[in-house]
């Protein structure tokens, strides 16, 4: 997400209620405090952050030197505050710490078959949209939770993501595996009735569900299957802002994390070529 610097007032009236939960939790003062400040940073960087922005933020701290006891507090000040906000997205967010760079977890082409194979047999067309649209459009949570009838142009094979404040809307072309799913759903939908009705909490539960029926031993989230869209598309030689618009990344860079992953797939040929 873009930064940007809002007012002081939009951020302290975000956090003045979390306060005053962690103070109703018996929290010391100290604690309080502590997770407030670290809150405060990162809303005053990133007002309506997406799971890209925490961890570009974690990423940046990192960079810059911040001791490792520091990292894991601002960490899990954030986590603290989308919990109390139920905020699923951010919460599928895991770093692996003392490395230097947290590499994105993603399925392969045949865990990506499995699940979907496994959304099919659930009946309901609504899993396979589901999990094709973040799979394979790379939609995030937040992103699907919002998706409306209106947002689905199955003529012109395009869908709308609308953002949400501090974003701009994008339009992507509807991917392969949704449209046929997407075009059952709509034929009992219109205008603002959601295509998923489902809270982020549920989304992120029927994920899981389906990854388990697929027999898939990894943690998969919806930001899993995110990070899988992203690599997938530069593995099958999608140019990289291309990428960077279908995702709706503001910076390259974000997109750029993905690129060591076809270059190890590069490693991998050469070495089979003995070169």
């Amino acid at each position: 997400m873009r930064e940007r610097e809002p007012g002081v007032h939009s951020v302290d009236e975000e956090i003045r209620p979390f306060e005053e939960h962690l103070r109703s939790r018996g929290l010391s003062e100290r604690t309080i405090y502590e997770y407030t400040h670290d809150l405060h940073q990162f809303l005053s960087k990133y007002p309506d952050p997406s799971p890209e922005d925490l961890e570009s933020w974690i990423g940046e701290l990192a960079g810059n030197g911040l001791k490792l006891s520091s990292l894991q507090r601002k960490f899990a000040s954030v986590r603290a505050w989308a919990r109390w906000r139920k905020r699923g997205d951010l919460l599928s967010i895991e770093w692996r710490w003392g490395r230097e760079e947290k590499l994105p977890v993603f399925l392969t082409e045949e865990e990506v078959r499995r699940m979907e194979r496994a959304a099919e047999e659930m009946i309901d067309p609504r899993y396979p949209a589901l999990i094709t649209l973040m799979s394979r459009g790379g939609l995030r949570l937040s992103e699907v939770a919002r998706l409306k009838a209106r947002d689905v142009d199955l003529k012109g094979g395009v869908i709308t993501i609308r953002s949400g404040k501090g974003r701009k809307d994008r339009a992507i072309p509807i991917p392969k595996g949704s449209k046929r799913h997407l075009q059952v759903i709509l034929r009992f939908l219109k205008g603002e009735d959601p295509i998923f009705p489902w809270s982020s909490r549920t989304i992120n539960r029927i994920v899981k569900r389906i990854a388990e029926r697929a027999g898939i031993e990894k943690r998969v989230t919806p930001h899993t299957l995110r990070h899988t869209a992203a690599t997938r598309m530069l593995k099958r030689g999608m140019n990289i802002r291309a990428v960077q618009k279908v995702l709706g990344h503001k910076s390259l860079t974000t997109t750029q994390r993905y690129t060591h992953l076809t270059i190890e797939d590069l490693k991998e040929e050469m070495e089979r070529a003995g070169l």
